[in-house]
């Protein structure tokens, strides 16, 4: 996935981050009985070392 987003922005993959977890059977998605996804995006721009 990173390299996906790397090549579709024309971005270094070091500037890509992923992080994942579980739920750890908690609420309907830890219980097999639903999916969840979140997507968190941080955007900057080129140059601005004030961020």
């Amino acid at each position: 996935m990173e390299k996906s987003i790397s090549n579709l922005l024309n971005l270094d993959i070091e500037s890509i981050n992923f992080k994942v977890t579980s739920t750890d059977g908690l609420g309907i998605v830890g219980k097999g009985d639903g999916i969840g996804a979140l997507c968190v995006v941080t955007l900057r721009k080129h140059g601005n070392a004030n961020l």
